[in-house]
């Protein structure tokens, strides 16, 4: 799972200080897609400058779920992710799917904050808008030196409300790409009723 790798590494080790800059306001519908991923970013990087080894479990999944989480719509990726078997899952097994998704996220930020020292540099790209949707991709070139160490793509889209992220993908590999392929085969051997329940 490239993309995986390569996303955490962008999260986890550019340096905070790429982000010292005069906080950002408070996010309404107006903002600025841009403005709605920078923000979300510096307050990840914020929260691994705070983890610490012995840091409680609980207390790290508490300020997770306030500070990072409203930045994605979970239940709007398990729609991308179970493609046509949408029209065959209850909303009960899209719940499910949506849980499934969040958790696989958290479980990964839990496992990686703190945990890298190195100091990258990054630029944040204009927003490239789809004309035929709502949806927009904001690029993030990643440096290490003078070297282009990656390609980070974030797909923002607008719910009526705010800006949210609902896909990353890191050197051209798609995370939601990734869990629709790791979604059929499990809906193959298992059925869609197998793996999600009822």
């Amino acid at each position: 799972m490239m993309w995986h790798k390569a996303f955490l590494i962008f999260l986890f080790s550019v340096s905070v200080s790429a982000f010292a800059q005069p906080s950002l306001p408070p996010l309404t519908p107006a903002t600025e897609p841009r403005q709605v991923l920078q923000q979300g970013l510096q307050n990840l990087l914020t929260l691994n400058r705070q983890v610490t080894p012995n840091m409680d479990r609980g207390l790290l999944l508490q300020k997770l779920e306030q500070d990072i989480l409203p930045y994605f719509d979970f239940n709007h990726m398990a729609r991308w992710v179970i493609g046509h078997y949408r029209q065959q899952a209850t909303p009960s097994q899209m719940l499910r799917l949506s849980r499934y998704i969040q958790a696989l996220f958290l479980t990964a930020l839990v496992k990686n904050l703190g945990n890298s020292s190195d100091q990258y540099r990054f630029m944040l790209k204009e927003p490239l808008v789809n004309p035929q949707s709502d949806e927009v991709m904001i690029k993030v070139q990643v440096y290490k030196g003078q070297d282009k160490l990656m390609l980070i793509s974030f797909r923002l889209y607008n719910n009526g409300q705010n800006w949210k992220i609902f896909d990353v993908s890191a050197n051209g590999m798609s995370a939601m790409l990734y869990y629709r392929q790791f979604l059929y085969q499990q809906i193959q051997q298992h059925t869609l009723e197998g793996f999600l329940g009822k």
